[in-house]
């Protein structure tokens, strides 16, 4: 069979192209995986850094309004001490700046969703009609593009994660589309 300059012969004739796109393949269905995981992961911090951010700010302006209601009044000792607790409250708010991290953490999800399609576009609908080269170089981009979001992304615990896939999982409400049932499967084999 012949090939055209720079491609490798059709995998059907080539163990070794059917071995590399074999891996791609695997190696796609697995980022399709992980990005998902990664895009509910930062999901789930954002809401939390979000909440964060309503509960603490909200008790800094509350607490200064009773305060200063307090302080006219004849409670200067109950005034002090809401004052006090209202200041802390808007010092944390000032320092952590969770409305900057929540805002990161939702860029980090869409990076990471983005990513997941295209790694199911690639196994599901590129790979057949892709050489062995080509697979490469798209892998490639594909890990390229992980290292870059992830190098971007705040940090979260995993224990988040957890907390999520126990209270949403079970119930499926997820932010993002589960990669396909197949993905899922081959990734635990």
């Amino acid at each position: 069979m012949e090939t055209s300059p720079g491609h490798n012969e059709e995998p059907n004739g080539d163990p070794q192209g059917r071995q590399i796109k074999q891996h791609v393949n695997d190696y796609a269905r697995e980022l399709e995986l992980n990005s998902w995981r990664q895009a509910e992961l930062h999901s789930t911090a954002a809401g939390f850094w979000g909440n964060f951010q309503w509960v603490f700010g909200g008790a800094a302006a509350v607490l200064a309004a009773v305060a200063s209601g307090a302080a006219f009044s004849h409670y200067p000792f109950i005034a002090g001490i809401l004052a006090l607790c209202g200041a802390g409250s808007a010092a944390i708010v000032t320092a952590l700046r969770p409305g900057d991290i929540s805002a990161q953490h939702l860029k980090s999800a869409a990076g990471f969703n983005s990513l997941q399609n295209d790694a199911r576009n690639l196994w599901e609908f590129e790979a057949e009609r892709l050489d062995a080269d080509e697979s490469r170089s798209e892998v490639s981009q594909l890990g390229r593009r992980w290292n870059e979001i992830m190098e971007g992304s705040p940090r979260v615990p995993r224990r988040l994660f957890a907390v999520t896939d126990e209270r949403y999982g079970k119930k499926g409400m997820y932010y993002f589309p589960k990669p396909r049932r197949d993905a899922i499967d081959k990734s635990h084999t």
